[in-house]
């Protein structure tokens, strides 16, 4: 083996290690805004309460992310997640364990937590049970 070889062997060793965790990107959003559908209109729900975030914010666990546009989506769910310099990510649900980030790409996650946890934020809300993936 040369050289080279062994070097970049050691590199994914390291850098690309099984079961590694990939950074979150949302982890330092400020408010975050849902947008669920009741009877086919959209419903808005603002969460800017600290603990409320980060209780969101956590429950997202990234398995794998796959940059590149994904077209003809119609969600029946968006999150918005606002940073601190204001900028704002665009995200929808594909299914319970897979989110599209508006213009960047694919987020599949390792679970179901993330999704759970905005429908009991939505369900709260609207004082019955919601799932966000379909039209309540």
């Amino acid at each position: 083996m040369t050289i080279f070889a062994r070097s970049l062997q050691l590199c994914l060793t390291l850098f690309l290690a099984p079961g590694a965790e990939i950074k979150n990107p949302f982890e330092n959003a400020k408010k975050i805004k849902i947008e669920y559908t009741v009877q086919g209109k959209k419903v808005p729900l603002d969460i800017e309460d600290d603990k409320q975030v980060k209780e969101i914010v956590s429950s997202i666990h990234i398995e794998e992310t796959e940059e590149g546009p994904q077209v003809g989506l119609k969600p029946k769910c968006t999150v918005e997640f606002t940073m601190p310099d204001k900028t704002v990510i665009k995200t929808m649900f594909v299914k319970a364990g897979h989110i599209d980030r508006s213009l960047w790409g694919q987020i599949r996650l390792k679970d179901t937590k993330y999704y759970e946890k905005i429908n009991e934020m939505v369900s709260k809300k609207e004082g019955r049970t919601i799932d966000v993936l379909k039209d309540n």
